[in-house]
């Protein structure tokens, strides 16, 4: 029997898998974790944070991705 709580664990799985970590995210776009989140800081990549307050995982959707694969530059002047 399906109940609510499978449906929201299920969901919740659903949600994790369609982001990249944060350590996916730099592989795929040949960059350190540190640059990663210097390019988080300044507003350059977009993140979701998946989870109840205080517990969220960091999550990067494979478009922001793709969007810097594409050709999308990072703007070196603003990150510091």
């Amino acid at each position: 029997m399906t109940t609510p709580a499978s449906l929201e664990r299920r969901a919740y799985k659903a949600l994790l898998d369609a982001h990249l970590t944060l350590a996916q995210a730099a592989r795929l776009l040949g960059v350190s974790r540190p640059t990663l989140y210097k390019w988080i800081r300044c507003g350059a990549i977009q993140t979701l944070a998946i989870g109840p307050p205080g517990l969220e995982l960091r999550r990067i959707p494979q478009t922001e991705v793709e969007r810097i694969q594409r050709g999308a530059h990072v703007s070196i002047l603003s990150i510091r």
